[in-house]
């Protein structure tokens, strides 16, 4: 069977084996009825190397570069065709497995990204092998080193002296800007405010309505902004889950829709505007959660991992808006990079950050910033001194105690069969199926994607759900959640 073929099993529905980390079971032993023997390379590997195996068989996307899916499909494993360049290595040497030559693919298309049922990330550095057999295509990759969880084994324990300001009087504020003692912030009974020494001095409703109050009845009329960033001296952007990206002056109680989320992109709705960010005076890059689910399901969004979350730009100056990139699952936080070529955008449901160049000798190249985060992150945001960002994570993952997003995320089918099960679920009663472990957790994060230092909360008794992270500059750092009717505050000293 030629490898070609694996290019048209995209989607297929045929049962499912997934061995490895974030499972219950390990690889198999030799002999095992559900896969075939290891490659000869991966037989000697220890208990421990084993947990950073892993065997799949049938892929819902095999590789995300357009390219390397071309070259996929040209050259076979077992072929000699020179048309391409030879993207493997080791033909057919190891009990019928044969291993891709990842550093002449990295060479030659850049960086590489898989999925496996968003199970899979980055697979730089990793040994990836392919076979074919009688019952169906399996892939086995083996990532050295992948016990370490992102900054999890140096976290302090610190988020401990936070100061719950403005408390009551905002209701589960998103996002956060900060400039010396003003915060501006949105909140979900469909206002932005304006708050200076702990006091609420302005206060825009986006649509007028009244009785507002973030419940599911009210948002089509009263909108729920998440995203909010300064644009000039004069205006602010939100980007809005509901209604679309708004232009908002606090000084004059003035509100614009600039772009509506009933705009069809690519053929489809705006559903989930989320984040945003201006890579110049011109230019609006913003999130696209879901083309699916709205803001009121958007866990579902998560569970189905269908990968019809997007970045979209909009230019002020035509109106026209395009898409950047696509086929994410759960776009949430945006941010241009300091060296204002590329943008990072937080992939929640794949508890990663990826990185695409806009422009520059890379332009159009899209690249895993940093993998495998002991969270969903949520917004993203550049620090005070310009040489690392802030990454608000919404919910902890351990491989200790896995949640239950990480229990179903080998098997798709699964977890959309459950996602119809909630959608008959009565509103009332979705908080608790939704509801994730209490914990605070955010991670400060290099220009490269290295994680400099963690803050944790593990019990979530002082701050959890947090959703961004600001940097005023100075000693503390403000924390905005989409559930707490607060903004926290925590020191950046280590205890």
């Amino acid at each position: 069977m030629s490898l070609s073929l694996l290019l048209m099993t995209l989607g297929c529905l045929a049962p499912l084996c997934v061995y490895g980390r974030g499972t219950s079971k390990m690889p198999p032993k030799s002999g095992d009825p559900c896969m075939p023997v290891l490659p000869t390379p991966l037989q000697k590997l220890s208990e421990e190397e084993k947990s950073c195996l892993f065997t799949i068989y049938t892929m819902s996307k095999l590789f995300e570069h357009k390219k390397v899916q071309k070259a996929l499909a040209k050259q076979s494993c077992d072929s000699d065709d020179s048309s391409e360049p030879d993207i493997w290595l080791n033909r057919h040497k190891s009990n019928g497995w044969c291993e891709l030559n990842m550093e002449r693919i990295n060479s030659e298309y850049g960086p590489v990204v898989m999925h496996a049922h968003g199970s899979i990330g980055s697979i730089n550095g990793a040994r990836l092998f392919v076979k074919t057999t009688h019952n169906g295509i399996w892939i086995a990759i083996y990532q050295p080193d992948c016990q370490d969880e992102s900054g999890e084994k140096d976290r302090n324990e610190v988020i401990g002296d936070t100061i719950k300001r403005v408390r009551r009087q905002i209701l589960a504020p998103e996002s956060i800007v900060i400039e010396k003692n003003v915060f501006y912030t949105c909140t979900k009974d469909g206002k932005c405010v304006k708050i200076v020494d702990g006091k609420i001095q302005k206060s825009v409703s986006l649509t007028g309505h009244k009785n507002c109050d973030g419940e599911r009845r009210t948002l089509p009329y009263c909108g729920r902004s998440l995203g909010l960033r300064r644009y000039n001296a004069n205006l602010f952007i939100a980007a809005d889950a509901i209604l679309g990206i708004f232009a908002i002056d606090f000084e004059k109680n003035f509100v614009e829709l600039l772009v509506s989320s009933s705009k069809l992109v690519d053929g489809k709705k705006m559903l989930f505007p989320d984040d945003l960010d201006f890579p110049d005076n011109d230019t609006i890059v913003f999130s696209d959660a879901s083309t699916r689910f709205g803001l009121p399901d958007f866990l579902l969004a998560f569970m189905e991992h269908a990968d019809d979350a997007r970045i979209i730009e909009y230019k002020f100056s035509t109106g026209q808006l395009r898409v950047l990139v696509d086929g994410l699952n759960f776009a949430n936080g945006v941010q241009i990079h300091p060296d204002r070529q590329s943008v990072l955008f937080c992939e929640s449901a794949s508890s990663r950050i990826q990185r695409y160049y806009y422009a520059g000798p890379k332009k159009g190249r899209q690249v895993i910033f940093v993998d495998n985060l002991p969270g969903f992150p949520d917004n993203i945001r550049l620090s005070a001194s310009r040489q690392s960002f802030y990454v608000a994570l919404f919910g902890h993952r351990s491989k200790d105690s896995p949640d239950w997003f990480d229990l179903l995320g080998p098997w798709p089918m699964a977890r959309k069969f459950l996602g119809e099960l909630i959608k008959l679920l009565p509103d009332s009663l979705r908080p608790y199926v939704y509801s994730l472990a209490p914990y605070g957790i955010v991670l400060e994060i290099g220009l490269s994607g290295n994680i400099v230092r963690s803050y944790h909360d593990p019990e979530g008794t002082v701050i959890q759900r947090i959703s961004q992270v600001c940097d005023d500059g100075g000693a503390y750092l403000y924390l905005a959640s989409f559930e707490n009717n607060y903004i926290g505050r925590i020191s950046k000293t280590f205890a």
